[in-house]
């Protein structure tokens, strides 16, 4: 499989579901993430989880 590690991947309907799952397996493999929807709470929640998750530091 080719690596993800520091590529950026633009996600929209970020905060929620199954895109939220999604973010969080991106970041674990080192993705770069813009995340995009309409509500603003689900994108600050998601967004502590994906860098808490981050390959990177």
């Amino acid at each position: 499989m080719t690596s993800l590690n520091q590529k950026v991947v633009g996600v929209t309907g970020a905060g929620r579901g199954l895109c939220a799952a999604f973010d969080l397996s991106l970041a674990e493999e080192g993705c770069e993430l813009v995340l995009c929807g309409r509500r603003d709470a689900d994108h600050s929640d998601i967004r502590d989880m994906v860098i808490a998750r981050s390959a990177r530091t």
